[in-house]
């Protein structure tokens, strides 16, 4: 079972998507990572809750949605009674982000928040102790990825540490141009989970990107 690969759908053929799927679960994939983009937080629209509420209905996988939408509070009501995994929300989508992950949680929901490449990680440091995992965007939010941003290595290194140091459990996510010949490194900062979208997705032989990227982050 593939517990720390999360294959990011946007991009999926609608036409083709039920046999990636089976693909998927047949390669031994837990969790999708779902992006929820309302086209105005970021410039691209995603998936909407009946597309979510479809995928919670008719397959087996955890359910990792990524919301990238102007007003995250709000968004999260359409998914309360879906059976979801986990929610990420972005810093600057909520004025209240304690409360955001204090209702995730009553909703047994797995609260996390993404930085993107511009903000620092000391910015989440109260809300560490509370979070399941931090998404860390190696590519820029919404937008076409021209592979990983090598400087987010960092970031990701300085919220490890802060996770030692301070005996914390939130998992570490990275989004944005993962694959294997960019995993290690963020693997060896001290990336978790890898939520990889183009690489999978497009692959013309799934099971071998699959193995190949299993191979470097284990």
């Amino acid at each position: 079972m593939i517990s720390n690969i999360y294959p990011s759908i946007l991009d999926a053929n609608p036409i083709q998507l039920p046999k990636l799927l089976a693909d998927f679960k047949n390669n031994g994939v837990r969790g999708l990572h779902v992006d929820v983009m309302d086209g105005v937080y970021v410039p691209t629209i995603g998936f909407s809750e009946k597309f979510v509420k479809w995928l919670s209905q008719n397959t087996e996988f955890y359910l990792d949605l990524h919301l990238m939408v102007t007003d995250s509070e709000k968004v999260i009501e359409f998914f309360s009674g879906i059976n979801i995994g986990g929610i990420t929300i972005h810093l600057n989508t909520s004025t209240n982000l304690f409360y955001v992950v204090d209702h995730l949680k009553k909703l047994g929901i797995n609260p996390g928040v993404a930085l993107n490449p511009e903000e620092n990680p000391e910015l989440i440091k109260p809300l560490l102790p509370f979070l399941h995992h931090v998404l860390v965007m190696t590519a820029n939010p919404g937008r076409p990825s021209h592979g990983v941003i090598p400087e987010m290595t960092q970031k990701i290194s300085w919220l490890k540490e802060y996770r030692k140091e301070h005996n914390l459990k939130f998992k570490i996510q990275t989004d944005g141009g993962v694959a294997a010949n960019n995993a290690g490194m963020l693997k060896m900062a001290g990336c978790d989970e890898f939520i990889s979208g183009g690489y999978l997705i497009k692959a013309t032989n799934l099971k071998k990107n699959l193995e190949l990227l299993s191979e470097v982050i284990s």
